[in-house]
């Protein structure tokens, strides 16, 4: 399996801590089910011999979760900058990548119409490494999985219902939207000369090992103009990954610009610190492997809001295997129950396990992909800001230990 991930990284820098190995295991066997290989060994031969392979491996593993207006603040916010594109007479090169089943793109396209820009005056194009994805986006149909939260409103004109109940996205719409398959990491995407002044790169960066975001980054800072805007996923802190990114003010959390100057690297801060005048001292607790770790660290972060139910019966079973010292085998259990169901708990509980194995970076990985299916997952807050308080990370450990405040103190009322 080290050979086919190492593929993966190649390909489509694909991290598969973000996953899990059992995640790709399960697709590769699908993938030899569906080709009739009973061999291991043959497949991998054949897969690193195909490319037409690869792409149906990458198929199988690449899964789309998005729908129409996703994160409403950026749609306002991008209204906002459009309207203030429209009063000054400029157009809008926008970038959306990657697209998925073209949910985002014709999102975007019905932001500017309904902010007054016509369709000659912008463009967006569109990429996504599924080739499947980009099909279904150019077939523009959509059923009920597709429009989540608040009702279409106004932008309900835009689609034409069919006689399944499904709604096909209208050519008002589609007209200034360019759809085609592509990969983030290839630097020749665009033209060298290409300009964008909006890029939506939302929830794959936190999927990219660190060779491949540093790629990533490049090119989106080639594309993006010097005033441009990206929107990412609420789990993407682009300021923290990358210091040429700074966080925009006056717009939605998740709207960053080009930094005029790179950000210097924070001082470390030691992690013993004298607590603040009236306040209790925030105390992590200590790293060991072994028995009883993941239970003192669940111990340590839980104490979630009034609504949070309890862990299931899988999970807990996790946490015996763990606490039995037992870590790979709680890695690998935790690892199933996300490939079969993924959920903010379970990514929390493997980020514990990851912890107590001694490796924060997959740990905090981990984190971020539960706070990525669930923002107000406290359990992952409370372990993040441990985490960071462990490693010196002052700003870090303290934002999200806010975060975490606040959610309780919303639970509370």
């Amino acid at each position: 399996m080290i050979r086919i991930e190492s593929l993966l990284r190649r390909v489509i820098g694909l991290s598969a801590t973000s996953i899990g190995s059992t995640a790709i295991e399960i697709a590769v066997k699908t993938r030899m089910r569906q080709a009739g290989c009973d061999d291991f060994e043959s497949y991998v031969q054949g897969l690193l011999q195909r490319t037409d392979e690869v792409r149906l491996l990458i198929e199988q593993i690449v899964v789309s979760e998005t729908w129409f207006f996703r994160d409403k603040g950026v749609f306002q916010a991008l209204a906002e900058h459009a309207r203030s594109r429209v009063r000054e007479q400029k157009g809008l090169s926008v970038l959306s990548i990657p697209c998925a089943t073209g949910e985002e793109p014709y999102s975007v396209s019905m932001t500017l119409l309904e902010s007054g820009m016509a369709p000659e005056r912008y463009r967006i194009a569109a990429f996504d490494v599924s080739e499947q994805a980009v099909q279904a986006a150019r077939r523009g149909v959509y059923g009920k999985n597709s429009f989540r939260g608040e009702p279409l409103g106004p932008h309900a004109r835009f689609f034409d219902e069919l006689k399944n109940g499904d709604l096909s996205v209208r050519d008002e719409a589609r007209a200034s939207v360019s759809l085609a398959q592509g990969n983030l990491l290839d630097s020749a995407l665009l033209p060298a000369s290409s300009q964008i002044d909006v890029v939506f790169c939302r929830n794959v960066l936190i999927y990219l090992d660190r060779e491949a975001r540093t790629k990533a980054f490049d090119n989106l800072l080639r594309w993006l103009t010097p005033d441009g805007i990206l929107f990412a996923g609420h789990a993407e802190a682009l300021d923290r990954m990358d210091p040429r990114f700074r966080r925009l003010d006056g717009t939605c959390n998740f709207a960053y610009g080009r930094r005029s100057e790179p950000k210097p690297e924070p001082a470390a801060a030691p992690i013993a610190r004298a607590p603040k005048a009236n306040s209790e001292p925030h105390r992590a607790p200590a790293v060991h492997k072994g028995k009883g770790q993941v239970a003192a660290t669940r111990a340590a972060i839980a104490s979630p809001p009034p609504e949070r139910a309890a862990a299931s019966d899988s999970l807990s079973n996790v946490a015996r295997l763990a606490d039995r010292g037992d870590l790979q085998a709680a890695a690998r259990e935790c690892e199933r129950i996300i490939a079969r169901s993924a959920s903010a708990e379970a990514y929390c509980l493997l980020g514990v396990v990851r912890n107590a194995s001694g490796d924060a970076a997959a740990a905090l990985d981990c984190l971020t992909k539960a706070l990525y299916l669930d923002r107000r997952h406290h359990d992952s807050l409370v372990l993040g800001a441990l985490i960071h308080d462990r490693r010196g990370d002052r700003a870090s450990a303290d934002n999200f230990r806010r975060r975490a405040e606040r959610l309780r103190k919303d639970g509370a009322k």
